[in-house]
């Protein structure tokens, strides 16, 4: 028979009371610091779960963020092109103009006059930047101005006008990660976006009987393509149509009584410049007839024939 005393009665309540007192300090620290496990030990499963929602927390928010930053690029390079828009219907209105017969020599002279400042708006707006400093249609290449106009005096106007316009860019995308492992791109680069034809280059090369001497790589629109040793001039081709690339790669005879004499031509498919290279040290491009050594990818060999117009193209020749 257990006999209860007054010390078994008096410890009883003393032992109640701390852990009463001890869970109203753990309630108060809960309310006071918003946190129901502040050491790990004291609950490692909610300690988990919380680290995790955090961490997912944090991510979201930084998601958030990319997102509006690519909302307002987006918001800004649609303004651009909305300004582009109203500066090419002015131009048809003054082209329109100035192929009427009424209008004298010193109209048309005046016509061309304001056609060349807006071509100079153009420029302007090609090369938008960011509150960052950053130039919105540059690819990587953001801390230039991607877009340089050259000027000279032809014989038929009485001062200085725009001859030529030339991107100093590159064709680099800008991803954000919008959504753990997806990515959007959150730029446009001026070889595409500034583009009015589609780019048809051949190569000045016969390649008839064309085999790779060497294991190489060429890069075309940023993507690597791999040429392997002995590859023949219709492997390439193959390849190049295989890479998921906006172009079609072609054997083409340079003179139809001469079968002999075959040159590649590549033709892309959406308005871009053309943007290939050779890289770790490979001359494949140039074997083809369609570099010259030491070029920058969206030049070509002065013997390989290039049909490419810039929407600056079109205006200087309005």
């Amino acid at each position: 028979m257990l006999r209860v005393t007054h010390n078994m009665l008096k410890r009883d309540s003393v032992y109640n009371l701390n852990t009463h007192q001890k869970r109203m300090d753990e309630l108060s620290n809960q309310l006071s610091t918003g946190k129901k496990v502040r050491l790990p030990h004291e609950n490692p499963v909610a300690a988990t779960h919380s680290m995790l929602y955090r961490t997912r927390i944090t991510e979201i928010r930084q998601f958030i963020k990319n997102i509006d930053e690519g909302q307002n690029r987006m918001n800004i390079a649609e303004g651009a092109m909305r300004s582009m828009v109203d500066i090419f219907h002015r131009v048809e209105e003054l082209t329109v103009q100035g192929a009427h017969g009424i209008y004298a020599k010193n109209d048309r002279a005046k016509i061309a006059v304001e056609i060349d400042e807006l071509l100079k708006e153009m420029v302007q707006i090609a090369n938008t930047k960011l509150t960052s400093g950053e130039s919105l249609f540059a690819g990587f290449q953001t801390d230039g101005v991607p877009f340089e106009k050259l000027t000279s005096r032809p014989v038929f106007a009485d001062r200085e006008v725009i001859t030529q316009v030339k991107y100093h860019g590159d064709v680099g995308k800008q991803n954000r990660e919008i959504e753990q492992g997806e990515y959007a791109p959150v730029n446009l680069a001026g070889n595409s976006v500034f583009w009015a034809t589609n780019t048809s280059v051949k190569g000045g090369i016969n390649v008839a009987g064309y085999t790779a001497p060497a294991n190489s790589k060429i890069r075309i629109d940023g993507k690597e393509i791999q040429i392997n040793q002995g590859d023949n001039i219709q492997a390439i081709a193959d390849k190049l149509n295989n890479a998921k690339l906006p172009l079609v790669a072609e054997i083409r005879n340079e003179q139809m009584n001469n079968p002999a004499d075959q040159r590649l031509v590549i033709r892309y498919t959406t308005p871009r410049e053309i943007w290939m290279e050779d890289i770790e040290g490979g001359s494949l491009l140039q074997d083809l007839g369609l570099k010259d050594q030491g070029q920058m990818p969206n030049e070509l060999s002065l013997n390989a024939m290039k049909m490419s117009k810039s929407i600056f193209d079109v205006m200087i020749l309005s």
